[in-house]
């Protein structure tokens, strides 16, 4: 059903989308249940579903695919599927990511920096106890 959805939506045919993924599902249960007890549907499903973990990859691969197509323009952002965002908005994540990243770093550069000064101050014999004792 997500192929239909993509399919619908590369091809500007939303009220297609709209109805698949609105009722797929329970369209998807009832063909399921019907080739229980039709055996031509049922052989036509288990070829199908004989893809094994090549539909786990291909499930995988779509949101992937769809936001790779939307990030160039391929597919509009307007039509945002699921597990997908608009491209502003997956740059700004990043850039937020990017960001967290380099503070976390100042963080542990400055940590550093103090360690250092205060284990060369207790090698100087500069320690703030000793200092206190002195006083």
């Amino acid at each position: 059903m997500q192929l239909g959805v993509l399919g619908c939506i590369a091809k500007g045919w939303l009220a297609d989308a709209g109805a698949i993924a609105e009722h797929g599902e329970t369209v998807s249960t009832e063909i399921a249940r019907a080739a229980e007890s039709a055996e031509p549907l049922g052989k036509v499903l288990d070829f199908l579903s004989m893809s094994g973990p090549y539909a786990a990859l291909f499930g995988a691969l779509l949101p992937f695919a769809a936001q790779i197509a939307m990030n160039h323009k391929v597919i509009s952002s307007e039509f945002a599927l699921e597990g997908t965002m608009p491209p502003e908005a997956l740059e700004a994540k990043v850039r937020r990511d990017i960001t967290a990243i380099k503070m976390q770093a100042l963080l542990a550069q400055k940590q550093a920096e103090e360690e250092l000064a205060q284990m060369k101050a207790a090698m100087n014999g500069d320690m703030p106890e000793r200092q206190a004792e002195h006083a």
